[in-house]
């Protein structure tokens, strides 16, 4: 059976990579369809195969340069043509990979991890009018699909409203990699700090609340910062004793997945977030806290620790329903059934 995969753009790794990773290991053979490729910019399984881009790849440095080219998007993904030979495609979508032309005979399988015009707005009269634009054509093209999963209940909903059927199935990251440790093998005594997008000042203010504490960081040193302070970015291997040796995570990260906060409750810790965290739909649950940003950056009490203190192999099994095993399957088994 000849598949195809197909995704918005292949710039970098980050979560929905990984996601394409497991489906270039799962069929070896298959050529990516992508509105922009950068060959530099990272490695693995999935830039492992015949991968055929858009003149977008000469135009943008990263993805989000992508937006800038709204007008562009029909025309393009509509110049770039899946063979009729192709008996499937599937695609990881952020809301604009679906409209790739391809022969009317060939079933598209859809993952929408996310939808962009939910996660980015348009600035100015003309951007706005492209924006539009390029929303109707993704909604047209979403009709098409054979079978849609769309990655939460927002996402799911947002679709319904245009008409668009979906399952839920939500995404997955390396749960495997995070194990439960006896308690007996490391001591929580850090608090580790994800500081996603605070600024110089935040993260000052947050490091003077904490004072006496033992602090680490995740990412890279900043200036005027003690360098020893932060983390860098270790490898999963080395992450999961840092997350198992650390008392809470205070999680500031705005991206799309909570890798790092549903990390740390694969390995039996507790979370603090932001109450307007983008991230909640994933988070909910007795392992984690929604606190005002204000009062998290303030956060000197930390009493509220003594009081909280859930099973970790619950918060474990919150973590392991996000396990790849049954994404995988998904996929899997609506190919097959179409073979």
């Amino acid at each position: 059976m000849k598949v195809a995969i197909s995704t918005d753009w292949v710039i970098g790794r980050d979560h929905a990579i990984e996601m394409l990773d497991m489906l270039a290991e799962l069929y070896r053979e298959a050529d990516l369809y992508t509105l922009a490729y950068k060959p530099e910019s990272l490695l693995g399984p999935v830039v492992e195969r015949p991968i055929h881009a858009t003149f977008l790849s000469n135009k943008v440095q990263g993805s989000d340069e992508i937006f800038n080219w709204a007008f562009a998007l029909p025309s393009s993904l509509k110049g770039l043509f899946i063979p009729c030979s192709t008996d499937a495609i599937i695609n990881i979508s952020r809301g604009l990979s679906h409209g790739f032309k391809k022969c009317e005979k060939t079933p598209l399988y859809t993952y929408v991890y996310e939808l962009f015009w939910l996660s980015r707005k348009p600035q100015g009269w003309k951007q706005k009018l492209f924006w539009s634009q390029a929303k109707n054509f993704a909604i047209k093209e979403f009709k098409k699909a054979k079978k849609i999963w769309a990655a939460n209940q927002i996402i799911h909903d947002e679709l319904l409203a245009h008409g668009i059927e979906s399952e839920i199935l939500e995404p997955f990251f390396k749960v495997e990699e995070f194990p439960l440790f006896p308690e007996s093998v490391f001591k929580r005594e850090a608090i580790l700090i994800d500081p996603g997008t605070l600024s110089f000042s935040e993260i000052e203010q947050l490091l003077m609340s904490l004072e006496g504490e033992k602090v680490r960081l995740l990412g890279n040193p900043l200036p005027n910062l003690d360098p020893a302070l932060f983390l860098g970015t270790p490898c999963a291997g080395e992450l999961a004793p840092i997350f198992a040796s650390s008392k809470l995570l205070i999680s500031f990260d705005d991206s799309v997945f909570p890798k790092n906060a549903l990390a740390m409750l694969s390995c039996g810790g507790r979370v603090l977030c932001p109450m307007d965290s983008n991230q909640k739909i994933y988070l909910e649950g007795e392992g984690v806290r929604f606190i005002e940003k204000s009062d998290l950056l303030t956060l000197s009490d930390l009493n509220l620790l003594q009081d909280w203190n859930p099973e970790p192999k619950k918060l474990h099994a919150h973590a392991n329903r996000f396990h790849g095993t049954r994404f995988k399957r998904k996929i899997e088994v609506s190919i097959s059934n179409h073979s």
